[in-house]
């Protein structure tokens, strides 16, 4: 293969990649429209916790094998498709301000997931523990704060699944609990941001 045929093939495998990206977000997007109404309470929070959606980015950025900045724009992507989706199915119409705050912290949130997948998709220990402890700290920070301020089994089922992907960092107990304790700074690190999110939203 020549030089140019490498470049002309590069665009051809972002747009592949990013309707990839498209797509999952439009399909979980749907697929947690349905869950939403399925679920008894309290269980429907699963099914709308910003920090859960965030694993998709993360998911499909790992998947790609995305790197650096495509990493970023594909887990944008991602989520920003799911976000929408929500959004158009939702039967409560939001005011201008909720969907402001939606579109950007599914900007920065995908983008950061994404980020995270590249990480965690990379073969040196390190990377690769950075990269899930920032995603499990993400939903470990999130269900806390459920936990702390709102109360139920839901969060308990959230703080789970962070903690089981945080013990994903290594084979070995030291290296495991090394990721879970980067997980669970991160965790605290974002208690306030999820604090300010709430905050806004509620205006």
């Amino acid at each position: 293969m020549t030089l140019s045929d490498e470049r002309m093939r590069r665009p051809a495998t972002l747009s592949r990649r990013l309707l990839v990206a498209l797509g999952a977000g439009i399909a979980t997007g749907l697929l947690a429209r349905a869950l939403y109404a399925v679920l008894p309470e309290p269980w429907t929070t699963l099914a709308n916790t910003s920090a859960l959606w965030g694993l998709l980015s993360f998911t499909v950025v790992a998947l790609t094998r995305a790197r650096g900045s495509r990493a970023i724009l594909f887990g944008a992507t991602t989520l920003v498709a799911m976000v929408a989706t929500w959004t158009v199915l939702d039967p409560e119409p939001q005011s201008p301000r909720v969907l402001a705050l939606w579109a950007i912290v599914a900007i920065g949130a995908g983008a950061l997931c994404g980020l995270a997948g590249d990480l965690a998709g990379r073969r040196h220990p390190l990377w690769h523990r950075l990269g899930l402890a920032v995603m499990s700290g993400l939903i470990l920070g999130e269900a806390f704060y459920g936990a702390l301020l709102i109360g139920g089994p839901q969060w308990r089922g959230e703080g789970a699944v962070g903690v089981l992907l945080a013990l994903g960092g290594g084979r070995r107990w030291p290296d495991q609990m090394l990721a879970l304790g980067l997980a669970a700074l991160m965790a605290a690190a974002l208690f306030g941001a999820y604090l300010l999110f709430d905050a806004i939203a509620v205006g």
